[in-house]
C-alpha cells in the first residue's frame, strides 16, 4: 500500500473519536459554517461566511481523525499548490489557516456555483464534439498553468472539473481538489516513488506502478475525459483490474464508438492515451493547441458552409424576382395592359436559410431578416452579377452587410472580453471572424496577441507581419514580431 494511504490510515486509527468535524453555527477562524456541501476522504467541505465581509465561501476542513504532521503539511501544499497557479480556470483561494482552539486546518476557496462534469456526464452523456472540445481546451489550460509553477495534479477526473456560468457561458471550467498535487520542490516534495494516490479509473498506467509523477500523466487524465465525454464511457474497463488492462491493452479505438468524430479528433485523444508517456504530446500546451486548432478547423469549415448557403438564397429571390418580372412581360405584350399588381406592400413568401444546430457549431447562428422583395409592375431584367476589381476587400464587404449582423468592432471588442477573462480560444474564434469581416489592422493585432499568449507562435507571427504589412510605422506590431520570432526557429 502507498505512503500517503498509509499516513491517512494510521492517523485514523490514531485519531478516532477524539475530535468531532464542525457542525452548523460554529466560527472557524473568521468564517461562520452555514451548511455541509460534501466529504471526502481527507475532508468535510462547507458553505460559510465571513464574519466582517459576510462574503460566502467553500470552506474545506481536514478531519480530525487524519490529522498528522505529515498530513497535514499535504493539506497546506494544496493551498501553496493552488496560489502558485494564474489561470482563471482554477478555483480562488480566499484564506488558509488554523482555528483559535487549534483543532481545525482550513482552506477557503471561492464558492461556485454550477454543476461538476461527472453529474454532467451522468445526465448528458455523450457530450456534442464542439462541447466536448471547448471544455477539455480550458482544462489544458488550467493544468497549463499549474505545470508551469511547478504543480502536477495527479487527482483529474469529472468530480473535479466544475461547469459554472461565466459572462453567459454556462461551461465555464474551474479545475478543483490539488489536495494530492506534487509540488517539484526536490526534497520538500511530500510524495515520493511509489505513492499509489488518485483514483484508478482515470490514472495513467505509470502511475499505477507507482513510478514518478510527471506532467504526462495530467495528459493521460485530460484525455480519459475527452474520451468519456465524446463517447459516455471510459476506454478501459475491469474494477480491480483496470490498472493492468492499463499497462498491458491500448485503450479501444475511439471511433469504434463514434465513427462520425473527425479523424484528427480520433488521433489527438488516442495519442493523449498512449501507454508509453512518450508517445503523448510532449505537454500539456501542446495537447491544448491541438484541440484548439480542431475547434478552429471546425469553425472555418462552419464559414464557409454557411455562406454559399446563404448566397443561394439570394440567387433564388433573384431568379424569382426575373420570372415574375418576365410573367408581366408576356401578360403586357398578351394583353396589350400591365396586369394590377401593388409594388409598396405584396410581397413573396419569406425565404429562411438552413443553419448547421447550434449544439454541433461552435459559431453563433446570425439572426435571420425579413427582407420584403416587390413584385415589379414593368419589365425586370436580371444580368449575370459580374465580380467587382473591389469585390474581395474587406471594407466593401463590411459596407453591403446586413444591418442585424454584428460588425468586425464589436466582435473584436467581445474578442478583448473573452481574453481578459481567459477564455483564450472563444477570442481567437471572435478575431478570426472580425477579420473575415473587414477587422483589418486591428483584427491582426488581436489575433497575434491571442497566439502569442497560446504560444502558437508560428500563427502569431503571421498576424503580426500582416499588420506591419498594412502599418509599416505601427509599433505594436513590431514589437510582436521581435518578440515572438526569438520564440521560432531562426528559418522562420
Amino acid at each position: 500500500m502507498a505512503e500517503g494511504i498509509k499516513l491517512i490510515a494510521q492517523a485514523r486509527s490514531e485519531n478516532r473519536g477524539r475530535v468531532q468535524n464542525p457542525v452548523v453555527g460554529d466560527e472557524i477562524g473568521e468564517y461562520k459554517i452555514l451548511k455541509v456541501l460534501g466529504e471526502g476522504g481527507m475532508g468535510r467541505v462547507y458553505q460559510a461566511e465571513h464574519v466582517t465581509t459576510a462574503k460566502h465561501v467553500a470552506l474545506k476542513i481536514l478531519h480530525p481523525r487524519v490529522r498528522t504532521p505529515a498530513v497535514e503539511e499535504r493539506f497546506r501544499r494544496e493551498a501553496e499548490s493552488i496560489h502558485r497557479i494564474a489561470s482563471p480556470h482554477v478555483v480562488d483561494i480566499e484564506g488558509f489557516g488554523l482555528s483559535a482552539d487549534g483543532k481545525f486546518l482550513y482552506l477557503a476557496m471561492e464558492l461556485l456555483v454550477g454543476e461538476s462534469l461527472d453529474r454532467v456526464l451522468f445526465k448528458d452523456k455523450p457530450l456534442t464534439p464542439v462541447r466536448a472540445l471547448k471544455i477539455g481546451s480550458q482544462i489544458c489550460q488550467a493544468l497549463t498553468a499549474a505545470h508551469r509553477a511547478g504543480v502536477i495534479h495527479r487527482d483529474l477526473k469529472p468530480g473535479n472539473v466544475m461547469l459554472v456560468n461565466r459572462d453567459g457561458d454556462a461551461d465555464f471550467v474551474k479545475v478543483l481538489d490539488f489536495g494530492l498535487a506534487r509540488l517539484d520542490v526536490g526534497d520538500a516534495a511530500l510524495t515520493n516513488v511509489g505513492d499509489l494516490i488518485g483514483t484508478f479509473a482515470y490514472m495513467a498506467p505509470e502511475q499505477g506502478q507507482g513510478k514518478p509523477a510527471t506532467p504526462k500523466i495530467d495528459i493521460y487524465a485530460v484525455g480519459e475525459l475527452l474520451y468519456e465525454m465524446l463517447t459516455g464511457r471510459l476506454p478501459h474497463e475491469g474494477g480491480d483490474e483496470i490498472l493492468v488492462r492499463k499497462a498491458t491493452l491500448d485503450a479501444v479505438p475511439i471511433l469504434q464508438l463514434r465513427p462520425d468524430l473527425p479523424e484528427a479528433t480520433s488521433k489527438l485523444v488516442m495519442k493523449a492515451l498512449a501507454r508509453d508517456p512518450e508517445e503523448r504530446h510532449a505537454t500539456m500546451a501542446e495537447l491544448g493547441m491541438g484541440i484548439d486548432d480542431i475547434i478552429g478547423q471546425t469553425t472555418m469549415r462552419s464559414s464557409v458552409i454557411r455562406r454559399p448557403r446563404f448566397k443561394a438564397v439570394a440567387a433564388s429571390a433573384l431568379a424569382l424576382l426575373a420570372l415574375v418580372g418576365g410573367a408581366a412581360f408576356l401578360m403586357t405584350n398578351q394583353r396589350g395592359q400591365a396586369p394590377s399588381v401593388t409594388t409598396s406592400h405584396e410581397t413573396v413568401p419569406k425565404i429562411q436559410p438552413t443553419y448547421p444546430s447550434p449544439s454541433e457549431d461552435p459559431t453563433p447562428t446570425p439572426p435571420s431578416t425579413d427582407v420584403a422583395v416587390p413584385v415589379p409592375a414593368v419589365p425586370v431584367v436580371v444580368a449575370a452579377p459580374h465580380p467587382s476589381p473591389q469585390a474581395d476587400q474587406p471594407e466593401k464587404r463590411s459596407a453591403k452587410r446586413r444591418p442585424d449582423e454584428p460588425s468586425a468592432d464589436n466582435l473584436l471588442l467581445a474578442a478583448e472580453k473573452a481574453f481578459e477573462v481567459g477564455s483564450t480560444i472563444e477570442a481567437i474564434q471572435l478575431g478570426r471572424q472580425a477579420l473575415e469581416m473587414g477587422g483589418g489592422l486591428a483584427a491582426h493585432l488581436a489575433l497575434g496577441k491571442y497566439y502569442q499568449s497560446r504560444r502558437r507562435y508560428a500563427e502569431a507571427l503571421e498576424h503580426y507581419r500582416a499588420a506591419v504589412q498594412m502599418d509599416p510605422g505601427n509599433t505594436r506590431a513590431a514589437a510582436g514580431m521581435e518578440m515572438v520570432q526569438k520564440k521560432l526557429p531562426s528559418n522562420q
